[in-house]
Parts: structure tokens; sequence; C-alpha cells
């Protein structure tokens, strides 16, 4: 028979950016549909626009967010934001400069997620150009290729196997806004995607 999904104790939609189990039920079925966490965080200043579908992390240090979610920095980033209104792709227009003026012990971004395995997207690029060659996901290098261009988005997809029940991504900023960026840097990043793999089943496509 056909099933009309509903999610279970509720007729609301589910919250895609949190693990949700569907539970439906017919004269003919019972079936499941667990969706998994998507997560989309873009880097910026808290008085610019929040792209659309994303959640800002404004360089905070760790805690609890409106959202429910917990992530941020090491320390205090706040002032390492930044919003170039130079592009209407805000995606590329706002990013962090990771820990410019050195302040963290380590400089890095941790998000609480249940342990499991994540393809994670991180978007790097800035108008002044610049490095990723040291940022890092889970102590693994996560950069794209040499010095990325200064009008479009360096790109780096991975899958990760979390076991600590944190995504820990890490880098720290060397050199200046302008040339002087150095290939031991971590220079610019604008954004991070983060998709649980493996979880959608007993799922149709009203879920």
């Amino acid at each position: 028979g056909t099933c009309d999904l509903a999610p279970y104790g509720s007729a609301a939609a589910a919250d895609s950016s949190t693990s949700t189990t569907w539970i439906t039920e017919s004269a003919n079925c019972v079936d499941t549909c667990q969706i998994g966490y998507n997560v989309k965080i873009n880097f910026q200043p808290d008085t610019s626009t929040v792209p659309t579908g994303y959640e800002a992390d404004s360089g905070d240090a760790y805690g609890t967010r409106a959202s429910g979610k917990e992530y941020g920095w090491s320390c205090d980033l706040t002032a390492d934001t930044r919003w170039r209104q130079s592009s209407e792709d805000l995606l590329l227009d706002t990013l962090i400069l990771p820990d410019r003026e050195d302040i963290c012990d380590e400089t890095e971004w941790e998000i609480e997620l249940p342990n499991d395995t994540y393809t994670v997207e991180v978007g790097y690029g800035d108008q002044y150009a610049g490095t990723n060659e040291q940022c890092f996901l889970e102590g693994v290098r996560a950069s794209t290729s040499g010095r990325y261009a200064s009008n479009r988005l360096g790109i780096f997809t991975t899958d990760v196997e979390l076991t600590d029940g944190r995504l820990t991504f890490s880098g720290e900023f060397a050199g200046g806004d302008v040339p002087g960026w150095s290939s031991s840097s971590c220079t610019a990043v604008n954004y991070i995607k983060i998709t649980q793999k493996g979880i959608r089943h007993g799922c149709n496509d009203a879920g």
C-alpha cells in the first residue's frame, strides 16, 4: 500500500538541519524514514546578510547558538570576520580570517554532532586571494591546490568519520590582507557544509 509520510508526534515539516525520525502508518504499511544532519554555516560579520539556507557564524567562541546547535571557535574571533561588499555572491563576499591577530592558543572551529560519517564541504575565497594549504579537518589537510583565485570560491569536499562527537576544523591566518600571505597559512574561510551520510532509508519522495 501507499504510506503517507508525516513526522511522528507532529504535523510539522522536518527540520532538515537536525536528525528527524519519520514514522508513517496506513492500513497497509508501517515505514520509517530518518533524515540525517544537514548543517550549513556561513562565516561572516553579524551585520552582514545571511545567505539563504545558512546559519551565521560571526567568530564567537564555542557555545550554544539560537538554533540550539553547539559550535564556534576556540577563542573570540569576531574581529576577524569580513564583509567585502564587492560581490553579489554572499558566500564569496563574507568570510573569516582565522585568528588573524594570533590570540588563540590553538585555532579551531568545532561543531557538536553525533558520531557517524559526514560529507564536509569547505569554501575558500577572498578578493585579496590567499592560500589554504594549512587548513585541516580532523587533523587532515583540507585544502585546494595552491593559491586560490580572488573572484571565485575554492571548494574542498571530503568524507569524515566522526568518533568524538565534535567535528573539528583548524587552521590559522598568516600574512596580511594583501600580499604577504604564506604557503603555511589558512588565510580565509567562507563557509562549511556538513551532511550526514548513509542515514536516509525507508524514505519516499515526500520525505
